[in-house]
């Protein structure tokens, strides 16, 4: 803690966790403490899972039909628009 905060007596201020360790946030919640959740991704990765679950959000995947070569090559958009 700062000075302008009061002394420090030891006390924990907050959890910070990989966002992994999904069960930090339920023991920050039972000690009534505030956390932040610290993701370690790549900005890449990190858009790559952002397409994922909003394509998973739109029904676009898993798919829902078994999808060939020759369905690819007769399609234009093989990801449609819902």
């Amino acid at each position: 803690m700062t000075a302008r905060e009061g002394p420090d007596d030891g006390d924990i201020a907050c959890i910070i966790y990989d966002e992994f360790m999904y069960f930090s946030e339920a023991v920050a919640n039972s000690l009534k403490l505030p956390s932040i959740i610290l993701t370690t991704m790549s900005a890449a990765t990190f858009l790559a899972r952002s397409a994922l679950l909003q394509f998973m959000a739109e029904g676009r995947l898993p798919f829902q039909e078994r999808a060939t070569l020759a369905a690819w090559k007769n399609t234009a958009d093989p990801l449609p628009p819902p």
